[in-house]
């Protein structure tokens, strides 16, 4: 089997495309190609090549929930709703397991060696573990 994003440790190799994501597969909807977008940008420093067939799979998941909100607003029956509901509650927490899987939850972050900052909060988002950031004082 495969190594996902949470097995290995950061390398030199990953994280060199950030500039460039690679483009969204083109039967992405729109909110699957935000997501497309959203996860390299996020995910750059420790998503690669071998991570694409996974963050499509996301990206379609993500399609898939959207349509099914769409599809549960749209039914007139309760009993019907509830059904769309059930399925948009399952659908969510497998993604939010390809989510982790792919490095995007606190745990699996800190298998990747990473925290977030608590000073910076969501701005800078998740930093390596063992840096310090240096503060310049100044002494009159």
């Amino acid at each position: 089997m495969g190594r996902t994003p949470s097995d290995r440790r950061l390398t030199s190799s990953y994280g060199s495309d950030a500039v460039n994501p690679p483009t969204p597969p083109s039967h992405l909807k729109a909110s699957g190609t935000r997501t497309w977008k959203r996860l390299w940008e996020a995910g750059q420093v420790w998503l690669g090549p071998p991570d694409e067939p996974a963050v499509k799979a996301v990206c379609e998941q993500v399609d898939q929930i959207a349509d099914l909100r769409g599809m549960a607003f749209q039914v007139e029956r309760a009993e019907l709703e509830q059904k769309y509901l059930h399925a948009i509650q399952a659908a969510e927490k497998s993604l939010m397991s390809s989510l982790s899987e792919l490095g995007f939850t606190p745990v699996a972050q800190a298998h990747l060696g990473f925290t977030v900052s608590q000073e910076a909060g969501a701005e800078s988002g998740p930093r390596r573990r063992g840096r310090r950031r240096t503060i310049e004082t100044t002494r009159e």
